[in-house]
């Protein structure tokens, strides 16, 4: 799933510099190419559909001076 627009789409191939892989983890550089054709900018977030953070309105911080 794309957040934050909320439509889903399939993981075609990973690509890195050295071609394609079956996962990526970090600190890897990888291009995904989906299925269908979505605008996925820096920022957004893929997930599992069943698996996406919750949107809460509450924060939490501790600020230093």
């Amino acid at each position: 799933m794309h957040l934050p627009s909320g439509l889903t789409t399939t993981i075609e191939r990973i690509d890195t510099a050295h071609g394609p892989v079956a996962e990526a983890f970090p600190p890897m550089s990888v291009t995904l190419l989906l299925t269908d054709d979505l605008d996925v900018s820096r920022g957004d977030m893929l997930c599992r559909p069943h698996n996406q953070p919750p949107a809460i309105q509450d924060v939490d911080a501790m600020v230093a001076g």
